[in-house]
């Protein structure tokens, strides 16, 4: 099972290492600076909360399949 779901725990791996990151960078510049970059963070933030997941998900994996699909080890499905 793991061979198999190689992209899907790549997939998720880097998601979630973009999400620390980012939410690590967000959280310590809006503590920093507080005022209006805090609101504004804040702000951003929430816009990016209330879009729908699936669609930017989807997004995400049809910008970056071929990058996944080579950090995992698979190889491109030949072509007809």
């Amino acid at each position: 099972m793991l061979y198999g779901g190689r992209l899907s725990l790549s997939v998720g791996i880097v998601a979630m290492l973009i999400a620390v990151i980012l939410g690590t960078l967000i959280g310590a510049i809006a503590g920093y600076f507080g005022g209006f970059v805090d609101v504004a963070l804040m702000r951003v933030t929430d816009l990016l909360i209330a879009l729908p997941q699936l669609p930017l998900l989807l997004l995400v994996i049809f910008l970056f399949r071929d990058r996944l699909r080579q950090a995992s080890g698979q190889r491109r499905a030949p072509s007809s």
